[in-house]
């Protein structure tokens, strides 16, 4: 990641028209027929700037210029740092907490997989493969408490938001923010002013934009194992969580730990030689979806047979992996069966151009990331099979 700069420029917004006008795969999450509306206003709310942070100094943010909206609400203006001065825009409605340099080239990440998304060229009925209420809930219950009345909750590396919209339905009684470096960002912004409890955010999870420990409950899946140092990332978002807080976060296992994912990591490391994000996204794509078709009638005989062998291991008792790991396995991959073929050729394809797109893809052991948890204060942390933590923090 590039480090931080002081000073604020104009924030590259190249691209945005180019992807406005496009069908709506999410209709109860975000409605993409409204990003067409120019006269809806996009607005930060007030009460963001309570737990703003400058990215660079950890400085208290103040509003230095502002257009409002007539309820007070903020569309446009500049933040700025009171310790080392960095200015930062806000920019419909987003503030973005990226630093100069950033702000000038902002990293391509997985924008142009999110902008392919809302194309509705990859799968448009779930979010890899699963429907993010689903998702979302299978978070929240990995939560060690119930989420309260007015408390903050961070999805750190929203990208396309789907997730964040779920939570900050299901729970308005929370503010929810989300937390994501592409410019995807405000497109998902666009449809969180109709949601009073529902923040955005254009920042770094290396360098967050937040105060620390402000957080009651913060979730990052999939995101941190692809920054340039895991542990960092980690050590960055885990600050953010409050005394007696919760954290949960998903990274790559290790393939030793975690052999179904094997011929995952396979098409990056081998077929893709690590070097994917170094080719043109159309290129990329192109190739993502030749392979999809060649891979996908393996993926459904594999997915057949190891649902049958789950069965026959559960009805005798016989176990080559331990039953925890055989079952977390066989649910992970039963969403294949609730998804016609054209579907799950455009979920397979999605999770192969998450997998080849970023620069960074580092897998790690269990007991690594647990100790990364209980050198953060997380007393009581806890792993499933599959690469899923969770831990409260005590003190």
């Amino acid at each position: 990641m590039r480090q931080m700069g002081r000073g604020m420029a104009s924030v590259n917004l190249s691209g945005y028209k180019s992807i406005l006008l496009v069908p709506c795969p999410y209709k109860e999450f975000i409605c993409c027929k409204h990003y067409l509306n120019e006269q809806r206003a996009i607005v930060m709310k007030k009460t963001l700037l309570s737990i703003l942070a400058c990215p660079c100094c950890q400085g208290q943010i103040e509003l230095k210029a502002r257009e409002t909206t007539e309820n007070g609400e903020i569309i446009s203006g500049t933040l700025q740092c009171l310790n080392c001065g960095a200015e930062f825009p806000i920019v419909e409605g987003v503030p973005c907490m990226l630093t100069g340099e950033q702000q000038i080239k902002p990293s391509e990440g997985f924008t142009e997989q999110w902008k392919y998304r809302f194309s509705g060229r990859f799968e448009t009925n779930s979010l890899y493969g699963l429907n993010p209420t689903h998702r979302i809930e299978d978070v929240i219950a990995k939560f060690a408490d119930p989420i309260q009345a007015d408390e903050w909750i961070l999805d750190a590396g929203c990208g396309s938001a789907e997730m964040t919209f779920a939570a900050a339905k299901s729970y308005p009684q929370a503010q929810i923010v989300g937390l994501e470096l592409s410019e995807a960002v405000r497109l998902a912004a666009k449809e969180a002013s109709s949601i009073p409890n529902l923040h955005f955010v254009q920042g770094d999870v290396t360098n967050p934009p937040f105060k620390q420990s402000t957080f009651s409950k913060v979730y990052s899946m999939g995101v941190l194992h692809h920054t340039s140092n895991t542990k960092a990332a980690f050590d960055a978002v885990s600050a953010l969580v409050s005394e007696y807080g919760n954290l949960v976060i998903w990274l790559y296992p290790d393939p030793i730990e975690c052999p179904a994912n094997i011929p995952y990591y396979g098409i990056r490391d081998i077929v893709f030689m690590g070097m994917g994000h170094k080719l043109s996204p159309e290129l990329r794509l192109w190739f993502v979806q030749f392979y999809t078709g060649i891979f996908l009638p393996f993926i459904i005989i594999a997915q057949s047979f190891g649902k049958e062998f789950y069965h026959f291991c559960q009805q005798y008792n016989f176990l080559v992996f331990d039953k925890q790991s055989l079952s977390e396995i066989y649910e992970a991959t039963a969403f294949l069966d609730n998804l016609t073929l054209p579907e799950k050729f455009n979920a397979l394809a999605f999770w192969i151009f998450d997998d080849v797109t970023p620069e960074f893809q580092f897998r790690h052991k269990k007991q690594e990331v647990i100790n990364w948890f209980k050198a953060n204060r997380f007393e009581e942390a806890h792993a499933d099979t599959i690469g899923t933590y969770w831990g409260k923090r005590w003190h």
